[in-house]
């Protein structure tokens, strides 16, 4: 056994729980006091703990939220030895955050921009794909894209993309069921409508990042678990695709 063993408090498998008043590193709103786990790592005066079911269970919906947003690891945590003491055996006590500081929405990221469009904050998910949040995209688009401008369009006929001039958002059928919110084209001269998802804008236009952002969104939000737009009822030009 090495000197370092010798002196360590805990070793890999001890059941352990933060001391009260210690808070994350990367999260300093939130406490950990009270959370247990399992000691699973150990190096450097530092013990990585996996965190107990029950205590998964009781963490702070924010701290979920923001573990999944940043890509953190939410089962498991290092944590200093100097902050842990020996699980006792009486039920958990959690300590629960007193003030929690919202980031600052940023232009720079974009799902902070989407949260914009929907007046959310950092903490705040994404909304789903429903008729309420369409109409508000669409509103949203109808007041900031400078029109007209020029995208491209897929024709499956021609096997080939065709240049369209976007000039305005649908007032007469503003939501496609399938794809999302649509809006007014010239194709070819002619006068058309188009879902917005289904075009393309490039880089250097300045509406590219809006409507990168409102496809994004669009693509990868879940659907509301009630449709609106039934099978028995509302607008239909595509079908969404995933």
């Amino acid at each position: 056994m090495s000197k370092g063993t010798r002196n360590r408090k805990f070793n890999v498998g001890d059941l352990v729980r933060v001391k009260h008043g210690v808070t994350d590193v990367d999260y300093p709103d939130i406490p950990m006091g009270g959370w247990v786990g399992t000691v699973s790592k150990v190096g450097n005066g530092m013990h990585l703990v996996r965190w107990s079911v029950e205590t998964l269970e009781d963490v702070y919906p924010v701290y979920r939220k923001w573990c999944e947003r940043d890509g953190t690891d939410i089962s498991e945590h290092w944590v200093s030895e100097d902050d842990l003491e020996p699980a006792p055996v009486e039920p958990l006590n959690m300590e629960g955050p007193t003030a929690i500081i919202t980031r600052p929405l940023s232009a720079d990221n974009q799902d902070d921009r989407i949260c914009m469009v929907f007046e959310l904050t950092s903490d705040d998910p994404l909304p789903e794909d429903s008729e309420a949040t369409e109409l508000i995209y669409f509103n949203y688009l109808k007041a900031n894209l400078t029109f007209p401008f020029s995208a491209r369009s897929f024709d499956p006929i021609k096997d080939r993309k065709r240049e369209v001039t976007v000039t305005g958002m649908c007032e007469d059928l503003p939501i496609d069921r399938g794809f999302g919110v649509v809006c007014d084209v010239l194709d070819g001269g002619e006068k058309a409508q188009m879902p917005l998802s289904e075009l393309e804008v490039d880089p250097d236009n300045p509406n590219h990042q809006m409507v990168d952002d409102y496809i994004t969104w669009f693509v990868n939000a879940p659907e509301a678990s009630t449709d609106p737009f039934s099978d028995e009822g509302g607008p239909n030009l595509l079908r969404k695709r995933k």
